[in-house]
């Protein structure tokens, strides 16, 4: 288990996919708390303009209660030093005789603003609903927090409200903030909306974007040498090159020592190839000779069952002997280039299988065994086909040689794991020691000591083994509960 969850984390893919997670959710843990942030630095700073207006609107209440043509000429005076920079204070009055009880006069405001605009400025106030409250009851005191467009383009913030009443009428000192000023946008927008917000978000998706790239770019090449390797395998192309197919600078060292090792493979292939045949033809031609030359020794011997007639026999059985096993060597020798470098192709199953037992029928017949098959049509398999070839037909010697006369051989296809075809062969022989099981492929290594059928030199089953480890698959032996031994060579399913 640990090492399957470390097997996990190592994964590319796995670490990718943690990556755009982590990407994705980290602006969004961020975000949420600077947003909020910035709207409490709003409403603080909002707050403290507000307390501005407030304390002005107090100021100025006393001088207006006691108005006067003198306090009239000062209170320009007043409001320049008491508003703000950045802000606005207006003083209007509505006088309680006037026979339209909407009607306010202009008395004052920092700054100046031309007489023209005065009328202006009015309908804007009256447009916010707060002069309209002021007709029916002037005893209002409140803090405001209401956005205003002014005739002039500018954008403010009313922040004050207040009223106080005389005998006289009612006067109306109104505060105003310009909105960049105290919250830093002229814009009504949300806080992602901002020109920062939208600089750091550009940055922070570039950022991504490049780190994405790079695993992505790495990953893409390694599909590339992937699809190298695989059309290696299957040999579609005798030129294919790591190099040709890599993008990244970084790794063009390795796919240049990726090629060499192809070609080494190659080389290796081709001059195991050749010391094969030279080493068979070399060892065999000697034993020729001297099979040929104990021939007219035998005319010679008198006695048949004397000592040099059976010393000329276990002449003889030497030879043959050293013939079968230059024979076995060539094979071994032969089958491992192919091991090596051999291409997977898709092999239609049935077909493989029927070759290989309407070749072994005669001899099964022979020995009067019998040979049962079950194979579904339409299954296809990665394989080399004569890689698989071998291995049937050593599987196929091995239980003829220990079939008894009258038993019957099994051989059955069917899918015992996801994405693989199993080919069992079951015989009805004695079957194996479950403790000689785990070293039944190995190489020289045989349990036919006093077997009546063939010859053998313990690597048929050693060929198997590689032969089938070479397709990508396993082979497995088991005692069949019946009796005898079974043995399944597993193959993965074309696609």
């Amino acid at each position: 288990m640990k090492a399957s969850s470390s097997k996990i984390f190592r994964s590319l893919s796995i670490k990718l996919a943690i990556i755009c997670i982590v990407l994705g959710a980290v602006p969004v843990l961020v975000y949420i708390p600077l947003e909020e942030a910035d709207n409490q630095k709003n409403q603080l700073v909002l707050r403290s303009v507000q307390q501005e207006g407030r304390i002005v609107a107090n100021s100025l209440f006393p001088d207006l209660e006691q108005f006067s043509p003198e306090v009239a000429e000062n209170l320009q005076f007043r409001l320049a030093e008491l508003t703000p920079e950045d802000s606005m204070v207006a003083v209007f009055f509505r006088p309680v005789d006037t026979s339209n009880g909407d009607a306010f006069l202009f008395v004052a405001r920092h700054p100046r603003i031309n007489p023209e605009r005065i009328n202006a400025e009015l309908k804007e106030l009256r447009s916010t609903g707060l002069l309209n409250d002021v007709s029916e009851a002037c005893d209002r005191r409140r803090p405001l927090s209401l956005r205003q467009d002014r005739p002039d383009g500018s954008r403010q913030i009313l922040t004050y409200f207040g009223t106080r009443r005389s005998e006289s009428g009612c006067w109306v000192v109104i505060s105003s903030t310009d909105r960049a000023a105290i919250l830093g946008t002229t814009e009504d927008s949300e806080y992602w909306r901002r020109d920062e917000i939208q600089i750091a978000a550009a940055i922070y998706a570039a950022m991504a974007c490049l780190i994405l790239s790079v695993f992505l770019s790495l990953r893409n090449n390694l599909r590339r040498f992937d699809g190298a390797i695989a059309d290696i395998l299957r040999g579609r192309d005798t030129a294919v090159s790591f190099q040709d197919r890599n993008l990244i600078p970084e790794l063009s060292k390795v796919a240049g020592r990726f090629d060499r090792l192809v070609s080494a493979l190659r080389r290796s292939e081709s001059q195991i190839r050749q010391a094969a045949e030279e080493n068979a033809h070399a060892l065999k031609a000697p034993l020729a000779v001297i099979s040929q030359s104990i021939e007219p020794f035998r005319n010679y011997v008198v006695d048949k069952d004397g000592p040099a007639a059976r010393s000329l026999s276990r002449i003889e059985q030497s030879i043959l002997k050293l013939d079968g096993l230059i024979s076995a060597a060539r094979q071994m020798d032969e089958t491992t280039p192919a091991a090596i470098d051999e291409p997977m192709v898709a092999l239609d199953v049935d077909r493989i299988l029927s070759d290989v037992l309407e070749q072994y029928r005669p001899v099964a017949s022979a020995r009067d065994i019998r040979i049962d098959a079950v194979i579904p049509t339409g299954i296809h398999v990665m394989a080399n086909e004569d890689l698989l070839t071998t291995s049937l037909e050593n599987v196929m010697s091995n239980a003829l040689d220990f079939s008894p006369r009258g038993g019957v051989i099994l051989v059955a296809c069917k899918e015992t794991q996801p994405g693989y075809q199993t080919i069992a062969i079951t015989d009805q022989g004695p079957g194996v020691d479950p403790d000689v099981l785990p070293r039944l492929f190995d190489r020289y290594y045989s349990t036919r000591s006093g077997m009546p059928n063939g010859t053998n030199f313990g690597i048929g089953l050693w060929i198997v083994r590689r032969n089938v480890t070479a397709m990508h698959g396993f082979v497995h032996a088991d005692n069949a509960p019946d009796g005898g031994l079974r043995i399944e060579i597993k193959l993965p399913l074309a696609r």
